[in-house]
């Protein structure tokens, strides 16, 4: 890709560093844009989908949106369905793809509604359930490997690789309840931090974990914009909804968001809104040391103390046989919600501020 140089006015809440780092990267002319096999000339939006492999008659495809704008501007990839039923960010990308008119876009949209389609066919929460991995550990993939391996480097190959930044939603599934927020990445890498900071901001999430090792924090390997970062593509992770369901509140949340990013990167107009979260610099499991019937005591957002009680483990007579207590103040942000527990099960997650 050409360097190119952009006049234009910034707004009070955009971040002129983070959007020249992405800007510089754009093509000077607008083009049409091909994804496998579907290519969408300037001003259309084309439908199709990423062939992956033929499985002994089963042909393995991921479905893929694009719109393509009139005006030069960055290439945005939206992903969901890594985690196959999560299934609030699906909603959202397929009422993104709606709502955009590429007669009004500076720039191009991939989206991706459903990344692991194997896993939303079978109701699978987490893995693919061909090879029962988990497709948010293994990016960037690796054409050798497993079908999830092929899937993941086939996807960053033909989207994320052709991206500026990317918005890589998420949420609670099947077994899990979470707080709506952000998470960004600190790579060490300063311009793609910082933009990634901005587009996760662009959200106004109440809360935003940044997380990495260069934020001295927890790095989840394999996940899908923990690659792209390390590309040197700047993106966020906005996770939205719960326990296999689609909330509209939550469905808001998200594609509100993606639109005022957009705003932000310029794409369409308007001036972005923007207001500063509360930062969750680690996130703290929280397990359990008996078998029985858990209960919380506590409401996700509730902010906890350490050494209180946040939830009882009972046996089958109804008896306390643990007290589950906080390790840290902070706020509980996520809840694995079986009530049936083993002795080293997740509880719960208390986010540090």
């Amino acid at each position: 890709m050409f360097d190119c140089t952009f006049t234009f006015k910034y707004g009070n809440n955009c971040s002129a560093f983070s959007v020249i780092h992405i800007l510089r990267r754009v093509k000077v002319m607008v083009e049409s844009v091909k994804v496998g096999n579907v290519q969408a000339e300037p001003g259309t939006k084309k439908t199709g989908y990423l062939t992956i492999r033929d499985l002994n008659g089963y042909g393995l495809e991921i479905p893929v949106m694009i719109i393509n704008g009139v005006k030069k501007g960055p290439v945005l990839s939206v992903t969901a369905g890594v985690h196959p039923c999560e299934y609030t960010g699906i909603e959202t990308v397929m009422r993104l793809y709606a709502r955009l008119d590429p007669r009004e876009l500076s720039g191009t949209v991939i989206a991706v509604p459903i990344v692991n389609v194997p896993g939303f066919q079978a109701r699978s929460a987490y893995v693919n359930p061909i090879d029962g991995l988990n497709m948010n550990r293994i990016f960037p993939g690796d054409p050798s490997g497993t079908i999830s391996y092929v899937m993941a480097d086939v996807l960053f190959k033909e989207v994320v690789m052709k991206s500026n930044c990317l918005i890589d939603l998420h949420g609670g599934d099947l077994p899990e309840e979470n707080l709506d927020f952000v998470i960004v990445e600190k790579t060490g890498k300063k311009e793609v931090d910082k933009a990634s900071e901005d587009i996760g901001r662009a959200f106004n999430p109440e809360y935003m974990w940044i997380k990495g090792a260069a934020a001295g924090g927890l790095k989840i390997e394999g996940a899908l914009c923990s690659a792209a970062n390390a590309a040197g593509i700047p993106g966020a992770v906005p996770e939205a909804g719960m326990a296999a369901k689609v909330q509209e509140s939550c469905v808001k949340f998200l594609l509100d968001g993606i639109l005022n990013a957009m705003k932000q990167l310029k794409m369409m107009d308007g001036t972005p809104r923007i207001k500063e979260p509360k930062i969750i610099k680690a996130q703290h499991v929280v397990k359990c040391k008996s078998a029985g019937f858990f209960t919380p005591t506590v409401k996700l957002g509730d902010i906890v103390s350490k050494g209180s009680i946040i939830g009882r483990i009972r046996n089958p007579f109804g008896e306390v046989v643990e007290e589950v207590k906080s390790p840290i103040n902070g706020v509980f942000d996520f809840l694995m919600y079986h009530s049936s527990v083993l002795p080293g099960n997740a509880l719960m997650i208390i986010g540090e501020l």
